[in-house]
């Protein structure tokens, strides 16, 4: 009799050791998903967000080829006409989050929110290597893009598109678009970023050209701009 137990109490030991190895695999495949569905979630947010700072790239581009004269947008006077306010300021991007487009402009333009000096902004840095030539990046579009069509993305997303001279040129002169065709002339930096809430970013830069020529003393330059190059960058936040 005591033999019977004995084996009883060791196939219900086995049956709870079966169930307990069965219910940690369950839960190690349920937890599996679950990370695998908010990793796919993540980079599909992520995707979509680097789409709206390429889409605000796009909106940029499509503005500086209607403006003959680029000086006046790298001194400031001249912006797109998407914009929604003066180029300074606190922007709200979600219930729990407000950027500073004064602080964003000084980052990207001197390596700091405040204090942007003549000095700091001409010092040679790491993202900034042309020291006197150095981008002075100026607010060119910002605002918030309507939501996308899609269920999960039901909220405005802020961009902000900087646009700064060529750092190729060495004139020394960033207010101005200075150079030959082909040299520097017809030539600018665009920085675009876009900010939605969770205080996620994505940011994208890019040159752009406008194709010109000069027959003798005619100068002729084909309608459009185009993107020379094109690459993704840490946002400033």
């Amino acid at each position: 009799m005591s033999r019977v137990i004995h084996e009883r109490g060791i196939a219900l030991i086995a049956v709870l050791l079966a169930i307990s190895l069965f219910s940690a695999l369950g839960l190690a495949l349920s937890l599996s998903s679950a990370v695998d569905r908010l990793a796919a979630s993540n980079h599909e947010d992520a995707v979509q967000l680097l789409n709206m700072a390429d889409a605000a790239l796009e909106l940029a581009a499509r503005d500086l080829g209607r403006i003959a004269d680029w000086n006046t947008v790298l001194d400031g006077r001249v912006r797109s006409p998407v914009v929604d306010g003066a180029p300074s300021g606190p922007r709200r991007v979600s219930a729990d989050w407000v950027i500073d487009l004064t602080g964003l402009t000084n980052d990207l333009t001197c390596g700091r929110a405040a204090g942007c000096t003549e000095v700091a902004r001409r010092a040679f840095a790491g993202d900034r290597p042309w020291g006197p030539n150095n981008p002075r990046w100026q607010p060119f579009l910002y605002g918030s893009l309507p939501a996308v069509s899609n269920p999960r993305h039901t909220v405005p997303v802020f961009v902000v598109v900087w646009v700064g001279d060529d750092g190729g040129e060495v004139d020394g002169n960033v207010l101005t678009d200075g150079g030959a065709i082909g040299e520097g002339r017809y030539i600018v930096r665009a920085r675009a970023a876009a900010y939605a809430a969770g205080r996620a970013s994505r940011a994208v830069e890019a040159e752009l050209v406008r194709m010109c020529s000069v027959a003798g003393s005619v100068e002729t330059c084909l309608p459009g701009i185009r993107v020379q190059s094109w690459r993704m960058v840490t946002p400033v936040s």
